[in-house]
């Protein structure tokens, strides 16, 4: 499951790989590198989906 959100202008993508999040910063070409921080791997997807709303 990914997640993509605009902070400050920036593409945040943050996915779930086994019991992790993993956060990435998305380029204007389609590629990511490693955002440099973290999710506390207890932060379930229905966190993330409420701040969609």
């Amino acid at each position: 499951m990914r997640y993509r959100f605009n902070a400050f202008g920036r593409i945040i993508a943050v996915e779930r790989v086994d019991d992790a999040w993993d956060t990435y910063l998305m380029g204007n070409e389609g590629k990511r590198r490693p955002a440099g921080f973290a999710v506390p791997s207890d932060v379930t997807h229905c966190r993330f989906e409420l701040s969609h709303a």
